[in-house]
Formats: C-alpha cells, structure tokens, sequence
C-alpha cells in the first residue's frame, strides 16, 4: 500500500513539471471572485452553479458527500518556466483518521489519570497511561473540525520539510466532516461563501463536493533561478482558488499563503 502511494504521488509529480506558462490574461482568483459578487450578490464565490441541471445530467451526485470520487483526469495549468514539483502537502478523507471530536482523546487521557492518581491502575494500565500520555500531544486539537490546528500542522510540517531540500510528502487522513470545515476556513473555491438568498444557497454550497475520497493537496514548486516557492492547489484533482492573488494562473507564492493564512489562524487561536 506504502508502495502505491509513493507511486501516485511520483505520478502526481511528473505530470506537473513543465516548463510552459499559460497566457497571463485568464483572470486570477480574486477578480473571479469579485465577478460573481457584484453580479450575484454572494461573498467569497468563484461560480454559480446550475445544480438542477447538474442532478438531471448525474443523478448520482444526489448522493451528496457519498457521491463516488469523479474519475475524470482534468487538465493542469503548466507551472511557469523553471519550476519543479518537489513536496506534496496532502489532507483525504478515509484513511487511518483522526477522531472526530477533541474530546475523544481529551477523555481517554483524563479517564487514564483519573485511575493512575486513585491507584486503580494494574500494571498493564500504568503502562498503557505512560504511552497514552506521550502520545496524547499527537492528537490534541486534531479532531480537526478543529480547522486552525489542521492548517497549522500543515504550515509547520511544510516548513519543515522545505528546510531539508529533499522530495517530500505529507499525508493526513480524516474526516469529510473535518475536509468541509477546512476548506471552509481557508475560503477555497465557494466553501466560506456568504449566501444571502436562501433559494440561491444550492447554487454555491454543494455537498456533492465533499465526495467519498475528497481531498486538497498542496503541491510545491522551486526553481533554480528564483527563491520564491510556488505552490499549485488541487481540490479533488482539479485546480482551486485561495482568496490571494495569483503569482501566476493557478499558482500562488509560498510567502503570500503563509502570512494569509498565518494570520488567519492566530485570529482563531
């Protein structure tokens, strides 16, 4: 299984590396946003939905977040002249997950200390206390519809992993109750939007978006020639949007991302 997925993420990598750039003139990320704001009347969205249509063509998406994964292969916007795929920052659903609330850990632990400081433990349970007790700061505030803790392991374990120079990937796995809030939190594509009309809230908020499977992955790129890190966003395979501004199409600084989101998170934290 290890094998398969080092394979797909090799995959990944190298239908990624080019060295073609696509015409500036597609509009970047937020005056896509701003479009459909002042045509629309709805915040922090990149397009309307005719999802009517949508469930007539696909009944199947009617499944919402059971909708299978879509198999389709969309094309990739080529990275601009230089820039290399070297570390993958991957979130799924499904997988060996997280808990889905802080407070299943949160009670283990206290259940454990509880019986340890009465005495009750024997000793199988003293051991199983110690681990638990190291262990525990692994999982803290991973329950994570806890959206700022998810995103700041992804920040510092990206920081991390750039620091070493090497071919990297990280791998989380939780929860599509978990998968929705973060991207929620981070504004991708129409998750966060504000919806004013209650009959139009079908039109932008689509739980057939979360599908069996779902995922986000950060993809990095370097270049020999230029310091700035670039990072491509894919929601379920396909490329996202971020509420910043674009260094090229589908592409966005490494330094922008990090004091966006940075901020954002100490807000929350």
């Amino acid at each position: 299984m290890k094998n398969g997925i080092f394979i797909a993420a090799a995959l990944v990598l190298g239908a990624l590396a080019t060295s073609a750039l696509t015409p500036a003139s597609a509009q970047t990320a937020l005056e896509k946003r701003a479009e459909i704001e002042a045509r629309y009347g709805v915040k922090d969205a990149v397009v309307r939905y005719d999802t009517q249509a949508d469930m007539m063509k696909e009944p199947y998406r009617t499944g919402a977040e059971y909708f299978m994964y879509p198999t389709e292969l969309p094309e990739m916007t080529a990275a601009p002249k230089g820039y290399k795929p070297f570390y993958i920052s991957y979130t799924g659903r499904h997988g060996a997950r997280y808990a889905i609330k802080d407070d299943i850990y949160e009670k283990v632990l206290e259940l454990l200390r509880n019986s340890h400081e009465a005495g009750n433990l024997t000793e199988a349970g003293e051991d199983l206390y110690r681990r638990y007790e190291v262990f525990y700061p692994n999982v803290e505030y991973r329950g994570v519809t806890n959206n700022a803790a998810i995103l700041k392991d992804i920040l510092d374990n990206a920081e991390k992993n750039l620091a070493s120079g090497d071919f990297q990937m990280d791998l989380r796995f939780t929860h599509d109750s978990a998968v929705l809030p973060l991207v929620s939190f981070m504004r991708l594509n129409n998750f966060g939007a504000v919806v004013n009309e209650p009959d139009e809230v079908k039109n932008y908020w689509r739980s057939d978006q979360i599908p069996m499977a779902s995922n986000l992955q950060l993809i990095f790129f370097r270049s020999k020639k230029n310091p700035e890190i670039l990072i491509k966003v894919l929601y379920n395979g396909r490329e996202a949007l971020l509420p910043l501004p674009e260094a090229a199409p589908s592409f966005y600084t490494w330094s922008a991302f990090k004091e966006f989101y940075g901020k954002l998170i100490s807000e929350i934290r």
